[in-house]
């Protein structure tokens, strides 16, 4: 038999009377009206049932009819879209007569039927009014539960923040990108997901999680079968609707009687069991202290990835024959270099220097608060520093030049855009080291550029006895030590080896660092305004037949010094260009070098 079951208010006789005439077409009989009704499924079996009804009481009906042996048809309509969805039902009845397959099988959670999903978790977590208020309200007070997940004779204890749960097939009718490859829909599915850091939950909250692998923190089971029990206070939403959790949940897929048209393709027999579990804290010491602790800011990076970078960082703090052998030889090069004012040769010793090395090892033992290996790393930075200047400084006491060249004096004006260099290098140092595949000789040498020259540079005005040269260009030397450290430390954290347990010390004492230096490069930076101000005024001035160049301004002994070269044919006349540019400027030095134009 057939019968149109329909909410009459829903539906115009009109639309009755042409869906009626439709299935009359395909059937070759005339359907049997009848006023639906919620519970009432008192038909016989093999009768076919078309139905035209809210998705709420289609959905009650269903549960009741479970057990009779139904052909059932949805008839499209504006009250059950999602139903339409689920079923993959097109919005044309007589398509939907004329292609279709049949489905059999479907999904319960503690014995109520399962359309959409059912979706697990703490109150507060599947709020539906305002996600960003109620995400917000909450950022710093998420905590995962505990939960057993029991799977045949398989015992499985983990935690979660949110569990979704439904038939494997409809959450690929719903486009989830880990579903995309299934084509069975006799299993149960169950979505666990537990972000260990507040940005992973964000991602989760606003459904960012949109590639086609597992992601991090997320577990997925597929099976006829899963238990779900915890002992936290949670709440389910199903199909919408909010059911008690009671602490244990069934989610089952079974084989009715019920044989329901659905625009499902592909439709096979599952063979076995899927667990994919890998990255679900399963640990007992990482449950409880996800589900003690509110989850922190950013993931933690596991044990194995921290075992491999902390064991090649503590290597690189201690002081070997090979360390010192690249640093005397970077040092010499640099050293060499700045004298004969050769860029390529101090290229060629930044390359070479080690010292970035041990200044990544110190970062690390303040994000982590290891108190052995900042110790061990600023003793090898100490005596790095104390070879450095050793070496240079008897290298310029011993050479008979006195004379400051261009790549000195690129050394001996630091300012806040070196700091915001050393930063930069810091952050490709931290990024380089944590992460294989950049290795480490991209941040050797983006650390070494600003690293050995100025402490060439600061080495040479102690052989020299130029306080003013060696403090100008320890400043720089210390700028760059401060901001690699606390760029490549705040790159640790980013990445999550920071210890939770020291992080606020940590970022005390990286801050402390940076106001430290931030203070003497400001002054700094206001100099090097001036200079460029001098630079640009004197460079304005014209002198008939004298060539004028401005080699260097620098300050000692707290006056403004400026070199020029005044280049003319007649020498009287460079010279009368150098009173004038005295009585002009009055508060500078002159130091002014002759030459004649032949």
């Amino acid at each position: 038999m057939l019968y149109l079951l329909y909410d009459s208010d829903l539906i115009t006789p009109q639309s009755l009377k042409s869906y009626a005439l439709l299935i009359r077409q395909k059937f070759g009989k005339v359907p049997i009206k009848k006023e639906f009704r919620k519970n009432f499924t008192d038909f016989e079996d093999e009768a076919i049932i078309f139905i035209y009804a809210k998705e709420s009481d289609i959905k009650r009906w269903i549960e009741a009819a479970r057990q009779k042996k139904f052909t059932i048809f949805f008839i499209p309509n504006d009250k059950s879209k999602n139903l339409q969805k689920i079923f993959k039902i097109p919005s044309s009845f007589e398509k939907y007569l004329n292609e279709h397959t049949f489905v059999s099988h479907l999904t319960f959670f503690n014995d109520t039927l399962i359309l959409n999903r059912a979706v697990i978790a703490k109150e507060s977590w599947i709020e539906s009014q305002n996600l960003l208020k109620s995400f917000m309200k909450n950022i710093f007070n998420i905590k995962l539960f505990k939960l057993n997940i029991s799977v045949n004779d398989k015992q499985i204890k983990s935690a979660a923040l949110m569990i979704e749960a439904s038939n494997e097939y409809v959450f690929k009718v719903m486009g989830y990108p880990f579903f995309q490859d299934t084509g069975s829909c006799d299993r149960s599915a169950v979505i666990v997901y537990a972000p260990t850091s507040i940005i992973e939950a964000f991602k989760l909250k606003f459904h960012l999680m949109k590639k086609p692998v597992l992601p991090k923190g997320v577990g997925v089971i597929k099976s006829k079968t899963v238990t779900l029990q915890s002992e936290d206070e949670l709440s389910v939403v199903l199909d919408g609707e909010k059911f008690p959790f009671e602490k244990r949940a069934v989610i089952k897929t079974q084989n009715t009687n019920l044989h329901i048209a659905s625009g499902w393709e592909g439709c096979q027999p599952s063979q076995k069991d899927s667990i994919r579990i890998d990255t679900l804290p399963k640990d007992e010491e990482l449950i409880e202290f996800y589900t003690k602790k509110s989850l922190p800011l950013l993931p933690i990076a596991s044990e194995e990835q921290f075992a491999a970078l902390f064991k090649k960082i503590r290597e690189n703090a201690k002081i070997n024959p090979v360390y010192m052998t690249l640093l005397i030889i970077s040092v010499l090069m640099a050293t060499i270099g700045l004298f004969q004012n050769s860029a390529p040769t101090i290229i060629g010793a930044m390359i070479l220097a080690p010292l970035m090395a041990p200044i990544i090892s110190f970062s690390m033992g303040v994000v982590r608060f290891e108190k052995s290996l900042m110790a061990r790393s600023l003793k090898t930075i100490s005596v790095s520093v104390f070879t450095g200047l050793s070496l240079s400084t008897m290298f310029a006491f011993l050479l008979p030049y006195r004379h400051v060249t261009e790549q000195m004096a690129l050394r001996m004006n630091p300012t806040l855009l070196d700091l915001a260099v050393a930063i930069l290098a810091g952050i490709a140092g931290g990024y380089g080291y944590a992460n294989s595949k950049v290795g480490e000789s991209l941040a050797g040498v983006a650390i070494a550029v600003a690293l050995v020259p100025p402490l060439c540079v600061a080495g040479i005005g102690l052989g020299w006895m130029d306080m003013d040269m060696f403090w100008q260009a320890f400043l720089l030397f210390f700028a760059n030590i401060v901001g690699i450290a606390f760029a490549a430390g705040t790159v640790f954290y980013l990445l999550g080896f920071a210890s939770s347990r020291y992080v606020a010390a940590a970022f005390i004492l990286k801050i402390s660092m940076i106001l430290v230096i931030i203070f003497p490069l400001y002054i700094s930076t206001q100099n090097f305004f001036l200079y460029e101000r001098i630079y640009d005024e004197i460079s304005r001035v014209k002198y008939h037949q004298v060539e004028l160049k401005i080699d260097s301004v620098y300050t000692k002994e707290g006056k403004i010094y400026v070199e020029i070269e005044l280049a003319a044919k007649d020498e009287a006349a460079a010279r009368k260009a150098a009173q004038t540019l005295k009585k002009r400027f009055p508060d500078l030095n002159f130091v002014v070098i002759y030459k004649k134009i032949v």
